[in-house]
């Protein structure tokens, strides 16, 4: 199965951009994405893998151009591979994207998105059609500049990222050491009170046999 669109089709009338606004834009271009922008994942052999998904490009672009600044568009979408092994689907598409501004300039690029092991064949093409679209908008996206994730290609913006995911691991783990501490304190607390919760009751329990017993003797005496 293969899409393929060669119009030449933009967001209305091509209209340069201003020179405030050109100068904003390329200012934004050119500044490496925040560290908060940047999520991990492992990758192969465990190795921490530093990316952008794709709603932070969206969010980024919409920020940069403006919501009506930008448009994409799928130049070419084919089925690499779909098969059945033991009876799980296993589905790889290539997609191709152009995104196009507002002034006429364009970038495009390919991307792959791939389902592994799915119990139904649409659930495989949906998943990695999904997947192929997102790759091909981030990898034309990044061709713009370092502020749409080209950053992350840049080795010294990546010794940043690493050292910022690093320390937000350290503190994930700090926040969990800290939650075993407190729950441990109110265990302790708990037992602490249902200790002095059973002490009164026995005390109770103690006053009312004594007030039984004085009362029995009472009435003996008369």
């Amino acid at each position: 199965a293969q899409y393929s669109c060669d119009d030449d089709e933009g967001p209305g009338a091509m209209l340069p951009f201003d020179s405030d606004r050109a100068i904003r834009i390329a200012e934004a271009l050119s500044e490496n994405m925040s560290s908060h922008d940047i999520a991990t994942r492992k990758g192969k052999g465990g190795v921490d893998v530093q990316y952008v998904s794709g709603q932070v490009v969206i969010d980024r672009a919409n920020d940069i151009f403006g919501f009506d600044g930008w448009s994409s568009s799928i130049r070419n979408i084919y089925q690499d591979q779909l098969e059945l092994v033991q009876g799980k689907w296993t589905c790889l598409i290539t997609c191709v994207m152009r995104i196009r501004l507002a002034n006429g300039a364009w970038r495009e690029d390919a991307g792959t998105g791939t389902a592994e092991r799915q119990p139904s064949k649409v659930t495989a093409v949906d998943m990695a059609k999904k997947s192929a679209v997102t790759d091909a908008l981030k990898r034309a996206m990044r061709q713009f500049g370092s502020g749409l994730g080209n950053s992350t290609r840049n080795p010294e913006a990546l010794k940043d990222y690493k050292a910022a995911s690093r320390s937000n691991k350290g503190g994930e783990e700090e926040e969990g050491q800290l939650g075993v501490v407190t729950a441990r304190l109110g265990l302790v607390r708990l037992t602490h009170a249902l200790s002095q919760w059973h002490h009164s009751i026995s005390s109770i329990s103690i006053s009312s046999s004594s007030v039984s017993s004085l009362r029995s003797l009472r009435q003996n005496h008369l």
